[in-house]
C-alpha cells in the first residue's frame, strides 16, 4: 500500500524528471496570477528546476512581461500540472521570489540556457504589436544575446501545498500536501475527490 508520504515524494521526484527532460508530462505548467485588475491570468510556462527540498519550481520570464509587474505586485500563485498518462493533476500554492537580470542566479540560469532560447529573449516586450518595421529590428536584435541577457529573469515559486488529485476510472483518488518554510511536510491527508 502506498503511504501519503512516499505519494509526496513521487510527485516530487516526477516533477525534477520532467524540469530534466524536454518530453517530461510535468515539464510544462500553469501558471495563474491576478492582474492590477484582480482578475485571474494564467499561462503555460516550462519547468526549470523542482527542488524537492526546498519545495520550489524555478521558471524563466522576460523582465519586460506582464506577469513579472504581476508577480511583484502580488506574489502569490497557483500553479497546475497534468499528466495525461498517470491521469494525474497536481495544483501547487506558494509565493514567488523574484530574480532580476544579471543577479547570481539569473547569470547562472543564462549561461546553461543554449543559444536557440536564448533568442527568444531577445525580441521586442512580451505583447507588443509587431510592425514589419518593429519585425526587421526584432530580426536584427535576435542576434545579440546580449540584449537577452538584460531582460531575462528568474521566478521561484516557493511551494506552500500541493493538491494531488489522480482521476482513474474507478479509482479517483485525492491528496493534500502542506509544507513548512523550510520545506518540510507538515501535514498529509486524504479528501474526498
Amino acid at each position: 500500500m502506498t503511504t501519503l508520504e512516499s505519494l509526496d515524494t513521487e510527485a516530487w521526484e516526477q516533477l525534477a524528471q520532467s524540469a530534466d527532460n524536454r518530453a517530461g508530462p510535468l515539464r510544462t505548467l500553469t501558471l495563474s496570477t491576478t492582474d492590477a485588475n484582480n482578475h485571474p491570468q494564467s499561462r503555460l510556462l516550462i519547468l526549470r528546476v523542482a527542488d524537492r527540498v526546498q519545495r520550489s519550481l524555478w521558471f524563466h520570464t522576460d523582465l519586460r512581461s506582464c506577469k513579472w509587474q504581476e508577480l511583484r505586485a502580488n506574489p502569490r500563485v497557483s500553479v497546475l500540472g497534468y499528466d495525461p498518462e498517470q491521469q494525474l493533476q497536481l495544483r501547487f500554492s506558494g509565493s514567488a521570489t523574484l530574480h532580476p537580470p544579471k543577479t547570481e542566479l539569473t547569470t547562472k540560469a543564462w549561461s546553461g540556457l543554449p543559444e536557440w532560447t536564448r533568442q527568444t529573449y531577445c525580441g521586442p516586450p512580451p505583447g507588443e504589436t509587431i510592425s514589419n518595421t518593429a519585425t526587421e529590428t526584432a530580426g536584427d536584435r535576435m542576434t545579440d544575446t546580449g540584449v537577452g541577457y538584460d531582460v531575462f529573469c528568474v521566478v521561484v515559486i516557493r511551494v506552500s501545498s500541493m493538491d494531488w488529485f489522480r482521476h482513474e476510472r474507478e479509482n479517483i483518488r485525492r491528496r493534500q500536501f502542506d509544507y513548512d518554510q523550510a520545506g518540510r511536510l507538515s501535514k498529509a491527508i486524504e479528501v474526498a475527490p
